[in-house]
Protein backbone atom coordinates (compact mmCIF):
# COMPACT_ATOMS: atom_id res chain seq x y z
CA UNK A 1 0.00 0.00 0.00
CA UNK A 2 2.61 2.05 0.99
CA UNK A 3 4.66 1.53 -2.35
CA UNK A 4 1.10 2.79 -4.48
CA UNK A 5 1.18 5.65 -2.32
CA UNK A 6 4.25 7.03 -3.25
CA UNK A 7 3.82 6.31 -6.91
CA UNK A 8 0.27 8.14 -6.83
CA UNK A 9 2.30 11.02 -5.84
CA UNK A 10 5.52 10.69 -7.63
CA UNK A 11 3.73 10.20 -11.00
CA UNK A 12 1.39 13.46 -11.08
CA UNK A 13 4.97 15.01 -9.98
CA UNK A 14 6.82 13.85 -12.66
CA UNK A 15 3.98 14.44 -15.21
CA UNK A 16 3.70 18.36 -13.70
CA UNK A 17 7.43 19.05 -14.12
CA UNK A 18 7.63 17.49 -17.48
CA UNK A 19 4.85 19.47 -19.28
CA UNK A 20 5.12 22.53 -17.02
CA UNK A 21 8.94 23.31 -15.85
CA UNK A 22 9.94 23.78 -12.26
CA UNK A 23 6.85 26.51 -12.12
CA UNK A 24 4.39 23.61 -12.05
CA UNK A 25 5.50 24.22 -7.61
CA UNK A 26 4.43 27.75 -8.13
CA UNK A 27 1.11 26.89 -9.72
CA UNK A 28 0.21 24.18 -7.22
CA UNK A 29 0.13 26.47 -4.25
CA UNK A 30 -1.48 29.11 -5.79
CA UNK A 31 -4.61 26.60 -6.61
CA UNK A 32 -4.60 25.44 -3.28
CA UNK A 33 -4.85 29.06 -2.02
CA UNK A 34 -0.88 28.63 -0.32
CA UNK A 35 1.59 31.36 -0.77
CA UNK A 36 3.27 30.13 -3.60
CA UNK A 37 7.06 31.41 -1.99
CA UNK A 38 9.28 33.88 -2.70
CA UNK A 39 12.36 31.62 -2.96
CA UNK A 40 10.62 28.92 -4.89
CA UNK A 41 9.85 31.06 -7.61
CA UNK A 42 13.03 32.87 -7.73
CA UNK A 43 14.60 28.77 -8.55
CA UNK A 44 12.04 27.69 -10.80
CA UNK A 45 12.52 30.75 -12.91
CA UNK A 46 16.31 29.88 -12.57
CA UNK A 47 15.52 26.16 -13.24
CA UNK A 48 12.97 26.91 -16.75
CA UNK A 49 15.63 29.07 -18.05
CA UNK A 50 19.09 27.16 -17.61
CA UNK A 51 16.55 24.04 -19.00
CA UNK A 52 15.85 26.34 -22.55
CA UNK A 53 19.55 27.26 -23.02
CA UNK A 54 20.44 23.72 -22.72
CA UNK A 55 17.58 22.72 -24.85
CA UNK A 56 18.60 25.04 -27.52
CA UNK A 57 21.95 24.31 -27.14
CA UNK A 58 21.29 20.49 -27.70
CA UNK A 59 19.41 20.84 -31.11
CA UNK A 60 22.31 22.45 -32.79
CA UNK A 61 23.95 21.43 -35.62
CA UNK A 62 27.54 21.37 -33.51
CA UNK A 63 25.97 19.68 -30.65
CA UNK A 64 24.10 16.81 -32.76
CA UNK A 65 27.43 16.55 -34.81
CA UNK A 66 29.44 15.95 -31.02
CA UNK A 67 26.81 13.01 -29.90
CA UNK A 68 27.05 11.26 -33.19
CA UNK A 69 31.71 11.73 -32.77
CA UNK A 70 30.85 10.53 -29.20
CA UNK A 71 29.25 7.44 -30.15
CA UNK A 72 31.21 6.28 -32.94
CA UNK A 73 34.28 7.04 -30.88
CA UNK A 74 32.31 4.33 -28.24
CA UNK A 75 31.84 1.97 -30.91
CA UNK A 76 35.51 2.46 -31.98
CA UNK A 77 37.03 1.91 -28.66
CA UNK A 78 34.57 -1.30 -28.40
CA UNK A 79 35.20 -3.09 -31.69
CA UNK A 80 38.87 -2.15 -31.44
CA UNK A 81 39.26 -4.34 -28.09
CA UNK A 82 37.36 -6.62 -29.84
CA UNK A 83 39.76 -7.08 -32.48
CA UNK A 84 43.06 -6.69 -30.27
CA UNK A 85 41.24 -9.60 -27.65
CA UNK A 86 39.23 -12.14 -29.87
CA UNK A 87 36.25 -13.69 -29.14
CA UNK A 88 36.11 -14.27 -25.56
CA UNK A 89 32.10 -13.96 -24.61
CA UNK A 90 30.00 -16.08 -26.90
CA UNK A 91 26.69 -17.90 -26.74
CA UNK A 92 28.18 -21.69 -26.98
CA UNK A 93 31.56 -20.47 -27.33
CA UNK A 94 32.98 -24.03 -25.49
CA UNK A 95 31.50 -26.26 -28.24
CA UNK A 96 32.73 -25.10 -31.10
CA UNK A 97 36.37 -26.40 -31.30
CA UNK A 98 37.95 -23.46 -33.95
CA UNK A 99 37.36 -20.80 -30.30
CA UNK A 100 40.11 -23.61 -29.10
CA UNK A 101 42.63 -22.52 -31.37
CA UNK A 102 45.71 -20.62 -29.88
CA UNK A 103 45.22 -18.08 -32.93
CA UNK A 104 41.62 -17.07 -31.13
CA UNK A 105 42.42 -16.27 -27.89
CA UNK A 106 45.96 -14.58 -28.62
CA UNK A 107 45.98 -11.22 -27.65
CA UNK A 108 47.50 -7.93 -30.12
CA UNK A 109 49.52 -5.26 -27.78
CA UNK A 110 47.34 -2.29 -26.71
CA UNK A 111 48.94 1.44 -28.61
CA UNK A 112 52.23 2.30 -26.89
CA UNK A 113 52.28 5.18 -24.46
CA UNK A 114 54.99 7.49 -23.67
CA UNK A 115 54.38 6.67 -20.16
CA UNK A 116 57.45 4.92 -18.25
CA UNK A 117 56.60 1.91 -16.14
CA UNK A 118 58.81 1.02 -13.79
CA UNK A 119 60.74 -2.57 -14.31
CA UNK A 120 59.11 -5.37 -12.74
CA UNK A 121 60.96 -7.72 -9.96
CA UNK A 122 61.88 -11.40 -10.90
CA UNK A 123 62.89 -14.30 -8.95
CA UNK A 124 64.98 -15.59 -11.82
CA UNK A 125 66.89 -14.31 -15.15
CA UNK A 126 66.55 -15.29 -18.55
CA UNK A 127 70.11 -14.87 -20.43
CA UNK A 128 69.46 -13.65 -24.09
CA UNK A 129 72.30 -13.12 -26.10
CA UNK A 130 71.87 -10.29 -28.75
CA UNK A 131 73.84 -9.25 -31.50
CA UNK A 132 73.51 -6.36 -34.07
CA UNK A 133 74.89 -5.96 -37.59
CA UNK A 134 75.04 -1.90 -39.00
CA UNK A 135 76.57 -0.34 -42.18
CA UNK A 136 80.08 0.20 -40.58
CA UNK A 137 81.56 1.41 -37.67
CA UNK A 138 81.23 5.42 -37.79
CA UNK A 139 78.50 7.47 -35.23
CA UNK A 140 76.19 7.50 -38.30
CA UNK A 141 75.99 3.92 -39.14
CA UNK A 142 72.99 2.23 -39.66
CA UNK A 143 71.34 -0.90 -38.51
CA UNK A 144 70.71 -3.77 -40.82
CA UNK A 145 69.95 -6.78 -39.01
CA UNK A 146 68.69 -7.06 -35.06
CA UNK A 147 69.36 -10.56 -33.70
CA UNK A 148 68.62 -12.43 -30.36
CA UNK A 149 68.47 -15.53 -28.52
CA UNK A 150 67.67 -17.07 -25.36
CA UNK A 151 67.86 -20.87 -24.38
CA UNK A 152 64.50 -21.15 -25.52
CA UNK A 153 63.90 -18.94 -28.52
CA UNK A 154 65.56 -16.81 -31.33
CA UNK A 155 65.14 -13.62 -32.89
CA UNK A 156 66.09 -11.89 -36.39
CA UNK A 157 64.70 -9.30 -38.66
CA UNK A 158 66.94 -7.43 -41.11
CA UNK A 159 66.39 -3.95 -41.55
CA UNK A 160 66.56 -1.58 -44.43
CA UNK A 161 69.20 0.96 -44.18
CA UNK A 162 69.75 4.31 -45.37
CA UNK A 163 73.25 4.89 -46.40
CA UNK A 164 74.97 2.60 -48.20
CA UNK A 165 77.04 -0.28 -46.31
CA UNK A 166 80.81 -0.27 -46.30
CA UNK A 167 82.84 -2.51 -48.23
CA UNK A 168 84.49 -3.88 -45.23
CA UNK A 169 80.75 -4.37 -43.70
CA UNK A 170 79.65 -6.10 -46.40
CA UNK A 171 82.88 -8.83 -46.53
CA UNK A 172 82.44 -9.26 -42.63
CA UNK A 173 78.56 -9.82 -43.41
CA UNK A 174 77.78 -10.92 -46.69
CA UNK A 175 75.15 -7.84 -46.85
CA UNK A 176 75.08 -5.18 -49.48
CA UNK A 177 72.56 -2.70 -50.34
CA UNK A 178 71.06 -1.90 -53.98
CA UNK A 179 67.86 -0.47 -55.58
CA UNK A 180 66.44 0.28 -52.01
CA UNK A 181 66.72 -3.63 -51.65
CA UNK A 182 68.88 -5.89 -48.95
CA UNK A 183 70.89 -8.49 -50.40
CA UNK A 184 72.88 -11.26 -48.60
CA UNK A 185 75.39 -12.64 -51.14
CA UNK A 186 73.05 -11.78 -54.01
CA UNK A 187 69.39 -13.31 -52.65
CA UNK A 188 67.13 -10.39 -51.70
CA UNK A 189 66.43 -10.65 -48.49
CA UNK A 190 62.11 -10.71 -47.45
CA UNK A 191 60.43 -7.11 -46.55
CA UNK A 192 57.46 -8.17 -48.61
CA UNK A 193 54.88 -4.97 -47.70
CA UNK A 194 57.71 -2.65 -49.07
CA UNK A 195 59.14 -4.80 -51.78
CA UNK A 196 56.04 -4.76 -53.20
CA UNK A 197 54.95 -1.57 -52.60
CA UNK A 198 51.86 -2.05 -50.35
CA UNK A 199 53.24 0.36 -47.55
CA UNK A 200 56.10 3.06 -47.85
CA UNK A 201 59.03 2.76 -45.47
CA UNK A 202 58.34 5.68 -43.20
CA UNK A 203 54.53 3.59 -42.97
CA UNK A 204 56.03 0.45 -41.95
CA UNK A 205 57.94 2.34 -39.63
CA UNK A 206 54.68 3.96 -38.06
CA UNK A 207 53.10 0.48 -37.74
CA UNK A 208 56.25 -1.06 -36.11
CA UNK A 209 56.60 1.76 -33.68
CA UNK A 210 52.83 1.21 -32.53
CA UNK A 211 53.95 -1.86 -31.36
CA UNK A 212 52.54 -4.07 -34.05
CA UNK A 213 54.15 -6.55 -36.38
CA UNK A 214 53.22 -8.76 -39.46
CA UNK A 215 51.85 -11.54 -37.29
CA UNK A 216 49.40 -9.00 -35.53
CA UNK A 217 48.00 -7.82 -38.98
CA UNK A 218 46.98 -11.57 -39.84
CA UNK A 219 45.70 -11.77 -37.02
CA UNK A 220 43.46 -9.10 -36.77
CA UNK A 221 41.99 -9.60 -40.53
CA UNK A 222 41.48 -13.33 -39.64
CA UNK A 223 38.99 -12.12 -36.68
CA UNK A 224 37.37 -8.95 -38.52
CA UNK A 225 38.72 -8.89 -42.25
CA UNK A 226 39.26 -5.30 -43.78
CA UNK A 227 37.10 -3.86 -40.63
CA UNK A 228 39.82 -5.53 -38.32
CA UNK A 229 42.64 -3.81 -39.70
CA UNK A 230 40.48 -0.23 -39.77
CA UNK A 231 39.72 -0.79 -36.12
CA UNK A 232 43.31 -1.20 -35.21
CA UNK A 233 44.83 0.98 -37.21
CA UNK A 234 42.58 3.81 -36.75
CA UNK A 235 42.63 3.01 -32.22
CA UNK A 236 42.77 5.98 -30.38
CA UNK A 237 46.42 6.51 -28.89
CA UNK A 238 46.83 10.05 -27.24
CA UNK A 239 45.63 12.90 -29.42
CA UNK A 240 45.59 10.63 -32.31
CA UNK A 241 45.26 7.35 -33.74
CA UNK A 242 47.33 4.51 -33.67
CA UNK A 243 48.80 4.12 -37.52
CA UNK A 244 46.42 6.04 -39.64
CA UNK A 245 43.17 6.50 -40.90
CA UNK A 246 43.60 6.52 -44.40
CA UNK A 247 41.56 3.86 -46.07
CA UNK A 248 44.01 4.01 -49.18
CA UNK A 249 46.69 1.93 -46.89
CA UNK A 250 43.96 -0.10 -44.97
CA UNK A 251 42.60 -1.75 -48.54
CA UNK A 252 45.99 -2.31 -49.26
CA UNK A 253 46.83 -3.95 -46.29
CA UNK A 254 43.70 -6.17 -46.42
CA UNK A 255 44.09 -7.44 -50.29
CA UNK A 256 48.27 -8.36 -49.37
CA UNK A 257 46.65 -10.51 -46.24
CA UNK A 258 43.83 -11.58 -48.48
CA UNK A 259 46.05 -13.76 -51.00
Amino acid sequence: MVVLEVLAIGLPQVSFKKNKGHKYLVDANRTAGLSPGVHTSKVSTLRDLQYKKRKAIAITKKAKLRRLELKTERNQDISSCEVREGISYQSGIDMEESRLDPENITEIPPPRTSRIEASPKHDSVTEIFFDIEATGLSRSSHITQLAAKSAAESFSRFVLPQHQITPKAAEITGLTFENGQLLSKGNVLPALLIDRKILSLGMARIIASSGLCLEHLKLAFSRNGCKGIKDLFTEKSGSGVRVTKSEKIIRQVSDFLKE
